[in-house]
């Protein structure tokens, strides 16, 4: 009886859900028929904005260093804008994300976040995502992530996110080992300023700022700042405490962060440019989830952890265009971090530093789509552990050093007319305390029209031991030192026209060598690392977008199975099913837009299998419905917007990555007040 009265309400929440889509489509076909559309003003209606027909035409240099439409590159590519962020009421980096398919960003131990592309889920999904700022590397050597640092990732102070689901070593070596995520930071080409700010109901607050100014004739100035945080939630979750009794407690999930840049750059040189950056940004997150379940089979009765960081980094590059067309890009970086983790179990607290620095040169061919175009190019990155402290003991990974030498290249060669394009690269990564490492990629590409493609790509990625896995601590024991290894192989459908963009993945990826945590046979640590084995995934990915004069659809989904081959174990700690709606109006005569979002999550569980917990607990379906209706001025670009999150008021919950019981609660229903001013 308690299954039916739960797949009852679901089919409620289903229904309401859908009767919302139902009520705004045929509100809009009403209203367009009493407005109907002249010729002269149609493309001004198109203002679901220029932004937004952008995203239809995806162009991007996260597959290849140069730009290209997303039909040529060699990758799968989401392109996620300030337009799209913003529509969707996205609060934090997590929510900007977590609206593709294939992927889910869930909360891990001490409000660390794991991020699973395509299946996976697990203790060690913080790993093998390459995280990069404005070109430039930022995981951590020692943790092998950026995802602790997430919060001070300010979606004020960027234009966009470009992200890759699959390989990316070719690219960017080691950490591209199940994607790509990078963040390109505000810049404009002409004087503006934007000011922006948001309150909500459950002590969520936001400001930010952009400007651009010319400086010279020669220079410009692009700078924002921002800063995001939320008071205490007092989020109550049930676990099962030593004597087998249910038992409760609170997780506060406070936090703030902040993120300013600076950036001079040339102007008006067509054939050099150049720039000089500087950025610092950080967070204090307070009474996160804990460890979970992730040293024993029973929870801490108070299972709580906070991390506090701060990242200052200095850039500087030209690109040159030569005579003969060809472009060298030369950028330079170095970059120091500080860490702090507190917990409320018996892990003591932990003091972590590093020191980055780098340089990469690229040399370009001319582009041309009737040639081979081609990269070559070197990097060069160093890293080191400046201190790694348990409470007031030195870790084993304090002092170590890493140097990467890396060669790489990259062309495509058109055949047929171009209707037919051959992808094929390969780089070779030099490490100073790991073994070397070649990652070929090779593709087909074919172009039955200007506006479609088929794709059938192949990728090779690994990723060596981080400084933590391979010289232990006092949570884990020291890895082997073999390297984790995947291979993807990708069959791709896309078609691409002035208002739409349809395309559909089969992918299959085989995974090597994992390197995952396991009970320790010994005394201490708790934990030991062992490269488990084989694992694989395969699915199907679909999107589907479609801008019109007054509408726009936004649908995509994905079907994804992953298991560890070798122990025969699901995990399930992924969704086997996602599903993304979103549905927007603009009304113009009212100068307001609406747009309603969708997220659901089928068939998943409450955290991966370990040798803890060896049944997690199944989760109810995720049903998440946002609303956000934005007042715009056509002639200041001013707009003011009312924001809805979980607007049915769902008691979701994500898997943990740490195996917390019952996984961890998604936010309530919240309503947020917010403002963006553009002179």
């Amino acid at each position: 009886m308690d299954r039916f009265w739960a797949v009852a309400r679901r089919f409620f929440d289903c229904l309401c859900a859908f009767s919302w889509y139902i009520a705004i489509a045929a509100f809009t076909t009403s209203y367009c028929s009493a407005h109907p559309l002249s010729d002269a003003n149609s493309d001004d209606l198109y203002a679901m904005t220029l932004a937004e027909l952008i995203e239809l035409k995806v162009v991007a240099d996260i597959a290849s260093f140069s730009r290209e439409s997303e039909l040529g590159v060699g990758s799968t590519v989401d392109i996620i804008t300030r337009a799209s962020f913003e529509r969707r009421g996205a609060k934090t980096l997590q929510q900007a994300i977590n609206a593709y398919p294939g992927l889910l960003e869930s909360p891990s131990f001490f409000g660390n976040s794991a991020l699973a592309i395509r299946g996976y889920t697990s203790a060690a999904s913080d790993t093998g995502i390459n995280m990069r700022l404005d070109g430039v590397p930022i995981n951590s050597f020692t943790l092998g992530s950026r995802l602790f640092d997430v919060y001070a990732l300010q979606l004020g102070t960027l234009d966009r996110i470009e992200m890759i689901r699959g390989p990316g070593s070719t690219l960017y070596g080691a950490d591209a080992f199940h994607g790509v995520l990078s963040f390109r930071t505000f810049a404009a080409t002409s004087d503006q300023l934007a000011l922006e700010s948001e309150i909500s109901g459950n002590a969520y607050r936001q400001a930010g700022m952009r400007i651009s100014r010319a400086v010279s004739d020669t220079w410009r100035l692009n700078a924002s700042l921002a800063y995001s945080g939320q008071g205490d939630q007092n989020e109550k979750y049930f676990f099962t405490d030593g004597s087998g009794d249910t038992a409760s407690s609170y997780r506060q999930n406070h936090y703030d962060g902040y993120m300013g840049v600076v950036r001079l750059q040339s102007q008006k040189d067509e054939q050099l440019s150049s720039e000089v950056a500087l950025y610092y940004r950080g967070q204090d997150l307070n009474k996160f989830q804990g460890v979970g379940r992730l040293t024993g089979p029973v929870m801490f009765p108070d299972d709580t952890g906070e991390i506090d960081t701060q990242v200052g980094m200095l850039t500087a590059g030209f690109k040159l265009k030569l005579d003969n067309a060809m472009t060298i890009d030369i950028k330079n970086y170095v970059w120091r971090d500080n860490f702090e983790r507190r917990s409320s179990s018996f892990i003591p607290d932990a003091t972590l530093a590093e020191l980055h620095g780098g340089s990469r040169i690229h040399l370009t061919s001319a582009q041309s789509a009737d040639t081979t175009q081609w990269l070559v190019g070197y990097e060069f990155a160093y890293m080191k552990v400046l201190e790694a402290r348990n409470g007031s003991t030195p870790e084993p990974v304090e002092d170590r050093l890493r140097r990467v030498n890396s060669a790489i290249f990259q062309a495509k060669t058109p055949l047929l007319q171009s209707r037919i394009q051959l992808l094929y690269g390969l780089r070779y990564d030099y490490y100073s305390d790991a073994s070397a490492h070649f990652s070929p990629r090779t593709g087909v590409i074919f172009n039955p029209t200007k506006t479609s493609a088929i794709k059938l790509l192949y990728g090779n990625a690994f990723r060596p031991p981080t400084a933590a896995e391979m010289s232990g601590s006092s949570l884990a024991g020291p890895a082997n030192g073999a390297a984790e290894k995947i291979d993807t192989y990708e069959l791709v459908f896309m078609l691409h026209s002035r208002g739409y963009r349809a395309n559909l993945v089969l992918f299959k990826s085989i995974w090597r060598d994992a390197i995952l945590l396991v009970a320790n046979t010994e005394p201490s640590p708790p934990l030991a690392r062992s490269n488990s084995g084989e694992n694989e995934a395969t699915g199907i990915e679909v999107s589907l977008n479609y801008v019109g004069p007054a509408l726009r659809f936004d649908v995509g989904g994905s079907y994804v199975r992953s298991r560890d081959v070798t122990d025969d174990q699901e995990y399930i700690a992924f969704p086997e099913t996602i599903l993304n709606i979103g549905v927007g109006v603009n009304l113009k005569s009212v100068r307001t837009r609406i747009y309603l979002h969708n997220r659901a999550h089928f068939n998943t569980y409450s955290g991966p299998v370990t040798v803890f917990v060896d049944s997690p607990e199944r989760l109810d379906d995720y049903w998440r419905t946002d609303l956000t209706l934005t007042w715009y001025s056509t002639k200041h670009h001013h707009e003011i917007y009312l924001n809805f999150q979980n607007l049915l008021n769902q008691e979701n919950y994500f898997p943990s990555a740490a195996s917390a019981e019952g996984g961890i609660a998604d936010t309530q229903f919240s309503a947020s007040l917010g403002v963006r001013l553009k002179y």
